[in-house]
């Protein structure tokens, strides 16, 4: 009896397992989904920064095409290609550190369902190993 709970106490911790993995994918795919916003948000930031630097130019009668006002736009265009770079490789150490430790939960999970299953199967087989040399006594 006690082999058989042992064995479905198994093929819960494999679940739980399996879980664990699932959990570890999803985790993944919310950090893309995340720097998917924060690239639209920097974006976003980045044509409202320059509108606002070619108003104020233009407001001063300078071109924005030319000198200081176009270094300032290169500049922040440029920042702002650095940091979506710096954001991607971030998220992409994320993605990888979640689903490395899910697999690491779940393996140790499976683990120590295995190994609680085979002390099962030893302590029985041990049981009615000491039980047969008791009765052939």
């Amino acid at each position: 009896m006690e082999i058989g709970l042992n064995a479905l106490a198994y093929k819960q911790k494999t679940s739980e397992a399996n879980l664990v993995k699932q959990e570890g994918k999803l985790a993944a795919e919310m950090e893309g989904v995340a720097a998917l916003q924060r690239e639209t948000d920097r974006k976003i930031e980045l044509v409202k920064s320059i509108s606002a630097q070619r108003a104020r130019a233009g407001a001063s009668g300078i071109d924005t095409n030319t000198g200081s006002p176009l270094a300032l736009i290169n500049q922040t265009i440029k920042d702002s290609q650095r940091d979506t770079e710096r954001d991607a490789f971030n998220t992409k150490i994320a993605k990888q550190s979640a689903l490395y430790r899910a697999n690491a939960r779940a393996g140790q999970i499976k683990g120590e369902a295995k190994l609680s299953l085979l002390r099962s199967v030893y302590d029985s087989a041990s049981s009615a190993a000491t039980g047969a040399a008791k009765g052939g006594k």
